[in-house]
Order: structure tokens, then C-alpha cells, then sequence
């Protein structure tokens, strides 16, 4: 394994770490309401907090990464995690464990500008595809393996024990990371050679780039959706499908577990087409039929098929954004700052889409949450156009003369 697959597989195993931390929180949340006296509001934000966390950090982050460079910057994510875990584990008040989920929060919002950012620089961009779709596997990976590991430690060790063995491992990944992450060039102590940084770059010219912009709104659709559905949908189910709790929030699942093979695919298809915005823009497209058909299911015979459809269509909208980010962008330097934008786009859609769809469904109107997730989607087809017809414009001004 050459060192490129290397400083892959060793940010994806931090960016795997804080979900796992991010998603600790649900499996015991009746615990800690029960044990904290903390009402079903504010447990929501044990949770939420870390959406909002991403949405201040995104830009900083970016400025970040390109002060200290990939090694310290995700050290200083992963330092995060662990401070945020330490806090949580020690908590005795519903105060002190939102704080340290705020640091917590801290830290993922580092860890996912740099790690994207980082496989950027290591990779060519006909080569980026594959690593971008296993590396987009990080969220319904962590969550799984949160959800599965959560109970099993809260029986033998509390709820605190899930907290302390969620700063164990990042401690330990942390010790990889520094061992390993390094930028493209760079000498045995990290720092870089003047050959390898390259021109000084402007955030400005990034910020006047209209596809990073395209892409960010199929961020925010995206989050608006997915998440705003996989919210409700489980009461969806129990209320009109009268299924049990358990099988109803397992349906749901499903939609995370069918990410991953959607982003694996995606992520081969990237390294296949010639036309990568045209991928992109054709998953936007079909999920722009998908998402307004989730409150209308007519029987419980159609959750199956619906949500393994918008578990492995849309999450190819993640994983091109992140493979195209980098290249839409002016110079290569400006990868954070891409990454940047789209964790904005990532975390509005997260934060508006769940209140927004429940405030709409609110008293048994479930069809009614259909209307909020075909308009987004709807804007952000308009975009994919712009995002397709802007790659034919940059072809044009980079072609030879003769062969325009």
C-alpha cells in the first residue's frame, strides 16, 4: 500500500471516530434524560449542537488547514473529540454535558474539512474518485457501529463508559494520525518544502466561484431530505403502518446501510465517466423524484424498496460534490476552503430540515411533508443545470484554440 492509501485509510479512520462520538448520544437517550432530568427539547440538542458547531467552524477550519497544514490540523480535531469526551464522561449536569458535546462538536467540524481536503491533495483528480466514495462511507459507518457498540458498553460500564471509550479511541487514533498524515512533499517532521506549496491563492477568487456554490446547495438539499425524513419517518410508519417501534426504526436504518454501497459505486462510476458533473447532476435528478414520494407510501410493502432507493441514490450527491469540490475551485489551495463550503451547505440542511418537515407534519398531516422536500429539490436541480453548463464553459476557455 503506497503512501497516498495510507494517509487515506488513516483519515478516514479519525473522520469514522468522531461519528462515532457525534452518534453515541441516541442509543441512550432515555438514560440520560432519566439520569440528567434533561427534557426531550433540550436532549434534542445533544444532538443538534454539533450541526451548529459545523456551521461556525466550517470557514475557520479551512483558514485552519491551510495555516497548520493536514498533520496538526487534524490533531487538533482529534484533541477536540477526546477533550469534548473527557468532559461528557464527567458530567453531572444536563450544562456540562452539552458543553462537551459542543467540543465534541468542535472537533468534528474540523475533522471534516480536513480529512476530504486531505485525500484532495493526495490524489489526482481521474484518481480521486474511489478514495472520495470509500472515505463519504464515514457517517453510516460510524453511526452503524455507534448504535451497535453503545449498548453493549452502557450494560457493563454505564453511560459514562460509552463517553470514556469514545476518547479512548481517539486517543489511540490520534497516535496513527500524527504517525502517519503528512502533505504530499512534506519532510520527516511534516513541514513542507518550498517547491511543494505552491503560489500563494486568494479566498477571495474561491468565494466568487459559482460551482462550489451549486454544490453546497445540493448539500443543503440533500441534508434537508435525508435527514429531515429519517427524523420523522419512524413515527411515520408506526402511526399510519402500525408497526412496531422496532421494526419501524429499522426501516429506517436501512437507509444508512444502503449509503455505503451507494457511495462505494459512486465512487468506482467517478473513475469511470468523463463527465462527472453530469453524474452528479443525473443522481440530483432522480432524487428529486425519490424524496416527495416518502410521506405518500400507500402500504408498508413500499418502505423496503423506497428506502433502500433514497439510501443508495442520493448519497451519490455527497460523494461527487466532495470529488468535485476541489477541482471546481481556482487552484488547488483552495481545497479547504471548497470543503469549507460544502460542510456550511451540509449542516444548514441538517439544522432546518428536521423542524421545518416536523412543523409541517405536526398533528397527522404526513403529506404534507412532501411539499418542503420537493421545492428544495426542485432549486437544487436548477443548480445542477448551472453546475453542468459551467463545466461546458471552463472546457471552453481551457481547450486549444483549435479544437474549440
Amino acid at each position: 500500500m503506497g503512501k497516498k492509501w495510507a494517509v487515506m485509510w488513516t483519515v478516514y479512520l479519525a473522520s469514522v471516530v468522531v461519528v462515532i462520538n457525534q452518534f453515541k448520544v441516541p442509543p441512550v437517550m432515555a438514560t440520560l434524560m432519566k439520569d440528567l432530568q434533561v427534557s426531550m427539547g433540550a436532549a434534542g440538542w445533544l444532538m443538534s449542537i454539533f450541526a451548529f458547531a459545523g456551521i461556525v467552524l466550517a470557514l475557520p477550519a479551512a483558514v485552519i488547514l491551510g495555516r497548520f497544514g493536514p498533520r496538526l490540523s487534524g490533531l487538533m480535531g482529534l484533541g477536540f473529540t477526546v477533550l469534548g469526551s473527557v468532559v461528557g464522561a464527567l458530567a453531572s449536569t444536563s450544562t456540562m454535558l452539552l458543553a462537551g458535546r459542543l467540543i465534541e462538536g468542535v472537533g468534528l467540524g474540523l475533522i471534516s474539512v480536513v480529512a476530504p481536503a486531505v485525500i484532495a491533495m493526495w490524489f489526482r483528480p481521474e484518481e480521486m474518485g474511489l478514495p472520495m466514495g470509500i472515505w463519504s462511507t464515514w457517517v453510516p459507518v460510524g453511526s452503524t457501529l455507534a448504535y451497535n457498540l453503545a449498548g453493549p458498553i452502557q450494560e457493563s460500564m454505564g453511560w459514562q463508559g460509552i463517553w470514556w471509550a469514545g476518547a479512548g479511541v481517539a486517543v489511540v487514533t490520534a497516535v496513527i494520525y500524527g504517525l502517519v498524515v503528512t502533505k504530499p512533499g512534506a519532510k520527516s517532521d511534516g513541514s513542507v518544502p518550498e517547491s511543494h506549496t505552491g503560489a500563494k491563492c486568494s479566498y477571495a477568487d474561491g468565494f466568487r466561484t459559482p460551482a462550489i456554490w451549486y454544490l453546497a446547495m445540493g448539500f443543503v438539499a440533500l441534508m434537508f431530505c435525508a435527514i429531515g425524513y429519517t427524523t420523522w419517518s419512524p413515527i411515520f410508519y408506526r402511526e399510519v403502518f402500525q408497526l412496531e417501534p422496532g421494526k419501524a426504526n429499522f426501516y429506517t436504518s436501512l437507509v444508512f446501510i444502503m449509503n455505503i454501497p451507494g457511495a462505494l459505486l459512486c465512487g468506482w462510476l467517478l473513475t469511470k465517466v468523463n463527465n462527472q458533473r453530469a453524474l452528479l447532476a443525473a443522481a440530483i435528478f432522480i432524487s428529486t423524484l425519490l424524496y416527495p414520494l416518502g410521506f405518500a407510501l400507500s402500504s408498508a410493502s413500499m418502505i423496503v424498496p423506497y428506502v433502500c432507493a433514497i439510501g443508495l441514490v442520493p448519497v451519490f450527491i455527497a460523494t461527487a460534490s466532495f470529488t468535485l469540490a476541489p477541482e471546481v475551485m481556482p487552484s488547488p489551495e483552495l481545497g479547504g476552503l471548497a470543503m469549507g463550503i460544502l460542510t456550511i451547505g451540509q449542516n444548514v440542511g441538517t439544522l432546518i430540515g428536521p423542524p421545518l418537515i416536523g412543523r409541517v407534519v405536526s398533528g397527522g398531516n404526513w403529506a404534507a411533508g412532501n411539499y418542503p422536500m420537493l421545492a428544495i429539490m426542485l432549486v437544487t436541480s436548477v443548480c445542477a443545470v448551472l453546475l453542468v453548463l459551467d463545466g461546458k464553459k471552463a472546457k471552453r476557455v481551457v481547450a486549444p484554440a483549435g479544437k474549440l
